[in-house]
């Protein structure tokens, strides 16, 4: 059997070229081990019910990536309560990542948080590193008791001084109320329907001879000429209004002023005695009801108007048929 042996300067070279490889190809290795993510508590101890913020941080390259770990509900009596967003900051050329996290408890002990997992990869490349945080340890301890002291009774409930505000609505809606009723029956006074109180006359007097005398008794008053107004347009309206509901049977006195001329409108044929009409009735109104101060020659038109509306509707007088002696 033929025996190779190997000459001495290529052993060298071999070992020489196989601790090359090995170098090379551990060098991302100890270049990721050098990448050291941190946990860090902001306190290491605190009463029962503190919130302790746990801040998770990693730097790394630009051309790396690296996976938080995932942050569970609970860790056996240690409460995560809050956990932020993953904050990312660059930094030249690397990127600075930290994510903070809220703890408590409310039971006393101390708690043992062991180290969370990182996995770096770079970027393009299917290998990757895990990377661990230390190990952290929080204490919970309750408010220390004075047992030499008494036990003392819960204290009452602290009253706190009353103030105007306090009492403003048990002030403030019985007012309302009190207020709403003065003014809705002020308003329902004022606005429900009186019952019309006819003036009297005599039956027996035609309509027309009762409304020019009554017009004629009330310009020898001269009620507008003493500044009487209201009086004067209010008993002139209340007269024409009298006379149209004798002369055209319908209620002329319990209708507003729109309504009698809406009923004229099927009775009269004649424009101008409807505008005269509208012109008394519609000043009266103002007089009335806007306490409108008519000028001198307004209220002398009204009476001449009137006196003329009364003329002109009246009924014709037909004398009756006398027979002739020579038909007979």
């Amino acid at each position: 059997m033929a025996t190779t042996i190997l000459n001495p300067s290529k052993k060298r070279t071999t070992f020489i070229f196989v601790l090359l490889l090995i170098g090379i190809s551990s060098i991302p290795s100890i270049f990721a081990q050098s990448i050291a993510p941190e946990a860090m508590l902001n306190q290491n101890e605190g009463l029962i019910g503190d919130q302790v913020n746990l801040n998770l941080s990693v730097k790394i390259p630009k051309n790396y990536t690296i996976e938080f770990p995932k942050i569970p509900d609970s860790l056996g009596k240690l409460l995560f309560i809050n956990i932020s967003k993953i904050d990312t900051t660059k930094q030249d050329d690397s990127l600075y990542l930290q994510q903070n996290i809220t703890l408590t408890s409310f039971d006393t002990g101390t708690y043992e948080i062991p180290p969370f997992f990182f996995i770096l990869k770079k970027i393009e490349d299917t290998l990757t590193y895990p990377l661990s945080t230390n190990r952290l340890f929080l204490k919970y301890t309750s408010v220390a008791i004075d047992t030499a002291k008494p036990i003392k009774d819960i204290k009452p409930p602290f009253q706190v001084p009353a103030s105007f505000w306090d009492y403003f609505w048990y002030i403030f809606i019985p007012i309302l109320i009190i207020g709403i009723c003065y003014f809705g029956y002020k308003y329902y006074k004022n606005h429900k329907k009186k019952p019309v109180l006819k003036p009297a006359y005599d039956p027996k007097i035609p309509a027309h001879i009762q409304a020019l005398n009554d017009l004629k008794q009330l310009d020898e008053q001269k009620l507008w000429q003493k500044g009487k107004f209201k009086e004067y347009h209010s008993e002139l309206s209340e007269i024409l209004r009298l006379y149209i509901e004798r002369r055209y049977s319908f209620p002329a006195l319990e209708e507003t002023t729109s309504e009698i001329l809406e009923e004229i409108d099927l009775n009269i044929s004649g424009d101008s005695l409807k505008q005269s009409l509208k012109k008394i009735l519609e000043l009266a109104d103002l007089v009335k009801f806007a306490k409108y101060i008519p000028f001198p020659d307004e209220n002398i038109n009204s009476m001449d108007k009137a006196i003329e509306f009364v003329n002109y509707t009246k009924p014709i007088d037909i004398p009756p048929v006398q027979e002739n002696p020579s038909d007979k």
